[in-house]
């Protein structure tokens, strides 16, 4: 299976729960203006997807990779070896933080869940201090005003005792979480993707760089 993105799917119909229909060139936005004020959906009908778009857009084999993550979690506690461990090694990313959440700031706006959570640092991270900012996915890692890590590039924060990922609606006060920066697909770093999911896309006045090089300038890690 393959997970699409860049994928131009516009124009593309809406329709509310009155029946009327509406055209647009962003039926995310549109989509979630209709339906986020009712609480409902709003379905939307996009052009069909060639078979040439297809392959240039398709990232193969992501619903088997989400498969492979959930076994290699399930095998680590199963041997009783460090689950964290276990997933930074399959995907190849970095421990960004150990932290403990000391704030949630959370608000829905244009049918998203946006916000900030902040975080003190807790083990190795003691002293210091880390906040995450989302729009329903976590978008932009922070400590002290440095980004860590920067979208498209993952951030994944996990349960630090069961390895579980917890989402953006799932954060309360006190949880003790591991937080993870994965380096994304390919296709996710071109100057394409990066316009449609890079930081300025969001609103954040920075640049996309690669976590790789972020983690290289902010030692210890």
């Amino acid at each position: 299976m393959a997970s699409v993105s860049l994928l131009r799917v516009t124009p593309c119909a809406v329709i509310s729960l009155n029946n009327e229909g509406k055209l647009s060139d962003a039926p995310i936005r549109m989509t979630r203006l209709e339906a986020a004020p009712v609480k409902t959906q709003a379905p939307a009908y996009a052009k069909v997807c060639t078979i040439v778009c297809g392959v240039a857009s398709a990232i193969l084999g992501t619903l088997s990779f989400v498969q492979r993550i959930g076994e290699t979690r399930e095998q680590a506690r199963a041997a009783k070896v460090n689950v964290v461990q276990a997933l930074v090694t399959l995907l190849k990313g970095v421990v960004l933080f150990h932290g403990k959440v000391t704030k949630v700031d959370q608000r829905i706006e244009g049918g998203f869940t946006c916000g900030i959570a902040y975080f003190t640092g807790v083990g190795t991270d003691k002293g210091k201090t880390f906040e995450i900012s989302f729009r329903n996915e976590y978008l932009l890692v922070q400590s002290e005003e440095c980004p860590l890590c920067i979208t498209p590039d993952l951030i994944i924060v996990l349960d630090e005792e069961t390895g579980m990922p917890i989402l953006t609606e799932w954060l309360r006060y006190g949880a003790r979480v591991v937080t993870l920066g994965v380096p994304a697909n390919k296709k996710w770093r071109t100057s394409a993707g990066i316009e449609l999911a890079g930081p300025r896309a969001f609103n954040y006045n920075t640049d996309f760089i690669p976590v790789e090089k972020l983690v290289a300038s902010h030692p210890p890690f």
